[in-house]
Protein backbone atom coordinates (compact mmCIF):
# COMPACT_ATOMS: atom_id res chain seq x y z
CA UNK A 1 0.00 0.00 0.00
CA UNK A 2 1.47 3.56 0.90
CA UNK A 3 4.83 1.38 1.81
CA UNK A 4 4.95 0.84 -2.21
CA UNK A 5 5.74 4.50 -2.14
CA UNK A 6 8.03 5.65 -4.95
CA UNK A 7 9.67 9.01 -5.66
CA UNK A 8 10.28 9.70 -9.11
CA UNK A 9 12.12 13.41 -9.59
CA UNK A 10 9.42 15.57 -8.35
CA UNK A 11 6.71 12.81 -8.95
CA UNK A 12 5.36 11.07 -5.42
CA UNK A 13 3.73 8.13 -6.06
CA UNK A 14 1.29 5.85 -4.15
CA UNK A 15 1.08 2.51 -5.71
CA UNK A 16 -0.71 -1.14 -5.16
CA UNK A 17 -2.08 -3.45 -7.10
CA UNK A 18 -5.45 -3.44 -4.96
CA UNK A 19 -9.17 -3.00 -6.60
CA UNK A 20 -10.99 0.28 -6.26
CA UNK A 21 -13.24 -1.29 -3.39
CA UNK A 22 -10.83 -3.25 -1.80
CA UNK A 23 -10.86 -3.88 2.19
CA UNK A 24 -7.77 -4.93 2.37
CA UNK A 25 -6.26 -2.80 4.99
CA UNK A 26 -3.39 -1.66 7.31
CA UNK A 27 -1.96 -1.66 10.52
CA UNK A 28 -1.94 1.58 12.52
CA UNK A 29 1.87 0.88 12.88
CA UNK A 30 2.26 0.72 9.61
CA UNK A 31 0.24 3.85 8.20
CA UNK A 32 2.42 5.83 10.95
CA UNK A 33 5.71 3.98 9.17
CA UNK A 34 4.76 5.16 6.00
CA UNK A 35 4.21 8.81 6.50
CA UNK A 36 7.40 8.90 7.66
CA UNK A 37 8.67 7.58 4.88
CA UNK A 38 6.62 9.78 2.93
CA UNK A 39 8.36 12.67 5.10
CA UNK A 40 11.80 11.53 4.37
CA UNK A 41 11.42 11.15 0.63
CA UNK A 42 9.72 14.27 0.58
CA UNK A 43 12.10 16.20 2.09
CA UNK A 44 15.41 14.74 0.75
CA UNK A 45 13.89 14.02 -2.61
CA UNK A 46 12.33 17.35 -3.71
CA UNK A 47 13.75 20.33 -4.96
CA UNK A 48 11.96 22.71 -2.92
CA UNK A 49 9.89 21.12 -0.32
CA UNK A 50 9.88 23.99 1.74
CA UNK A 51 9.50 26.78 -0.90
CA UNK A 52 6.30 27.92 0.99
CA UNK A 53 6.00 26.75 4.37
CA UNK A 54 8.91 26.11 6.88
CA UNK A 55 10.48 22.22 7.72
CA UNK A 56 8.46 22.51 11.13
CA UNK A 57 5.01 23.54 8.98
CA UNK A 58 5.54 20.21 7.27
CA UNK A 59 6.74 18.55 10.98
CA UNK A 60 3.98 19.33 12.79
CA UNK A 61 1.66 18.40 10.17
CA UNK A 62 3.03 14.75 9.47
CA UNK A 63 2.55 14.24 13.48
CA UNK A 64 -0.77 15.75 13.50
CA UNK A 65 -1.87 13.36 10.80
CA UNK A 66 0.00 10.30 12.30
CA UNK A 67 -2.01 10.71 16.08
CA UNK A 68 -5.18 10.52 13.48
CA UNK A 69 -4.05 6.83 12.96
CA UNK A 70 -5.72 4.46 15.47
CA UNK A 71 -7.44 1.38 13.33
CA UNK A 72 -6.74 -0.21 10.07
CA UNK A 73 -6.49 1.72 7.20
CA UNK A 74 -7.20 1.22 3.50
CA UNK A 75 -5.35 2.65 0.36
CA UNK A 76 -8.44 5.14 0.04
CA UNK A 77 -8.63 6.00 3.44
CA UNK A 78 -4.85 6.51 3.59
CA UNK A 79 -5.17 8.61 0.24
CA UNK A 80 -7.23 10.89 1.94
CA UNK A 81 -4.87 11.80 4.50
CA UNK A 82 -1.81 12.19 2.66
CA UNK A 83 -3.39 13.96 -0.50
CA UNK A 84 -4.16 17.04 2.53
CA UNK A 85 -0.47 17.59 1.65
CA UNK A 86 -0.99 19.45 -1.77
CA UNK A 87 -1.59 22.81 -0.58
CA UNK A 88 1.71 22.74 1.84
CA UNK A 89 3.78 21.81 -1.34
CA UNK A 90 2.61 24.47 -3.45
CA UNK A 91 4.42 22.18 -6.57
CA UNK A 92 2.34 21.80 -9.55
CA UNK A 93 5.05 19.22 -10.85
CA UNK A 94 4.16 17.36 -7.88
CA UNK A 95 1.82 14.85 -7.65
CA UNK A 96 0.08 12.06 -5.45
CA UNK A 97 -1.72 9.71 -6.60
CA UNK A 98 -4.29 6.48 -5.78
CA UNK A 99 -3.22 3.35 -7.62
CA UNK A 100 -4.54 3.57 -10.97
CA UNK A 101 -7.71 1.36 -10.36
CA UNK A 102 -9.34 3.87 -8.39
CA UNK A 103 -9.13 6.23 -11.00
CA UNK A 104 -10.71 3.34 -13.69
CA UNK A 105 -13.35 2.82 -10.86
CA UNK A 106 -14.81 5.98 -10.81
CA UNK A 107 -16.74 5.38 -14.14
CA UNK A 108 -17.94 1.54 -13.01
CA UNK A 109 -18.16 1.27 -9.45
CA UNK A 110 -18.76 4.91 -7.62
CA UNK A 111 -21.84 6.93 -8.15
CA UNK A 112 -21.15 10.29 -10.18
CA UNK A 113 -22.68 13.45 -9.15
CA UNK A 114 -25.22 14.30 -11.39
CA UNK A 115 -24.18 17.79 -12.35
CA UNK A 116 -20.99 19.66 -13.72
CA UNK A 117 -20.42 22.55 -11.45
CA UNK A 118 -17.78 26.11 -11.19
CA UNK A 119 -16.81 27.56 -8.15
CA UNK A 120 -17.19 31.29 -8.51
CA UNK A 121 -17.00 33.78 -5.58
CA UNK A 122 -16.90 31.27 -2.69
CA UNK A 123 -20.37 29.85 -4.22
CA UNK A 124 -20.92 26.56 -6.47
CA UNK A 125 -23.00 27.05 -9.88
CA UNK A 126 -24.56 23.75 -11.52
CA UNK A 127 -23.25 24.42 -14.91
CA UNK A 128 -24.48 21.28 -16.77
CA UNK A 129 -27.15 18.98 -15.61
CA UNK A 130 -27.22 14.76 -16.38
CA UNK A 131 -29.79 14.21 -13.69
CA UNK A 132 -32.34 14.14 -15.85
CA UNK A 133 -34.41 16.28 -13.69
CA UNK A 134 -35.42 19.51 -15.39
CA UNK A 135 -35.62 21.34 -12.00
CA UNK A 136 -31.70 21.88 -11.90
CA UNK A 137 -30.90 24.50 -13.74
CA UNK A 138 -27.84 25.65 -15.09
CA UNK A 139 -26.59 28.63 -12.97
CA UNK A 140 -28.34 27.43 -9.76
CA UNK A 141 -26.24 27.96 -7.04
CA UNK A 142 -25.83 24.26 -5.02
CA UNK A 143 -26.28 24.71 -1.68
CA UNK A 144 -25.89 21.55 0.00
CA UNK A 145 -24.95 18.09 -1.19
CA UNK A 146 -26.38 14.85 1.42
CA UNK A 147 -27.00 17.64 4.17
CA UNK A 148 -23.57 18.96 3.91
CA UNK A 149 -22.29 22.67 2.72
CA UNK A 150 -21.69 22.29 -1.02
CA UNK A 151 -18.79 25.19 -0.79
CA UNK A 152 -17.17 23.72 2.49
CA UNK A 153 -17.29 20.01 -0.05
CA UNK A 154 -15.55 21.71 -2.77
CA UNK A 155 -12.65 23.06 -0.51
CA UNK A 156 -12.30 19.78 0.28
CA UNK A 157 -12.04 18.13 -2.68
CA UNK A 158 -9.76 21.14 -3.99
CA UNK A 159 -7.13 20.07 -1.54
CA UNK A 160 -5.93 17.32 -3.45
CA UNK A 161 -5.16 18.85 -6.50
CA UNK A 162 -1.73 20.59 -6.98
CA UNK A 163 -1.05 23.59 -7.38
CA UNK A 164 1.73 26.86 -7.76
CA UNK A 165 2.27 27.99 -4.53
CA UNK A 166 -0.74 30.12 -2.79
CA UNK A 167 -2.60 30.34 -6.50
CA UNK A 168 -5.75 28.76 -6.30
CA UNK A 169 -6.52 29.06 -9.75
CA UNK A 170 -5.06 25.74 -11.17
CA UNK A 171 -6.90 23.60 -7.96
CA UNK A 172 -10.11 25.91 -8.62
CA UNK A 173 -10.90 24.90 -12.33
CA UNK A 174 -9.02 20.98 -11.85
CA UNK A 175 -11.55 20.64 -8.69
CA UNK A 176 -14.41 22.49 -10.60
CA UNK A 177 -13.94 19.95 -13.70
CA UNK A 178 -13.50 16.74 -11.94
CA UNK A 179 -15.96 17.00 -8.99
CA UNK A 180 -18.65 15.18 -10.75
CA UNK A 181 -16.09 12.64 -10.53
CA UNK A 182 -13.80 12.62 -7.18
CA UNK A 183 -17.11 13.62 -5.18
CA UNK A 184 -17.76 10.56 -4.19
CA UNK A 185 -13.85 9.11 -4.68
CA UNK A 186 -12.82 11.35 -1.90
CA UNK A 187 -15.64 12.02 0.45
CA UNK A 188 -17.65 8.84 0.91
CA UNK A 189 -19.49 6.48 -1.43
CA UNK A 190 -23.43 7.54 -0.95
CA UNK A 191 -26.07 5.41 -3.11
CA UNK A 192 -27.80 8.78 -4.00
CA UNK A 193 -27.33 12.15 -3.98
CA UNK A 194 -29.56 14.64 -2.55
CA UNK A 195 -28.62 18.37 -3.43
CA UNK A 196 -30.25 21.10 -2.48
CA UNK A 197 -29.97 24.16 -4.96
CA UNK A 198 -31.34 27.83 -5.40
CA UNK A 199 -32.52 28.92 -8.49
CA UNK A 200 -30.98 31.76 -10.40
Amino acid sequence: MLSLLRSLFFLLLIGATLSAQSTTTISPDACKEDLQLLQKVLFQVHGEPFAYYDKEKFTAWFEEKASTVKEPMTTLEAYRIIGQLNPLIGDSHTEIRLPDAFYEAIDTEYLMFPFGVRFLRDSLFLTVNLSGDERAIPGSVIQRINGKEANELFHYVRQYFERDGFNETGPNIQASSLFMDYCALLIDQPSSFKVNLLAP
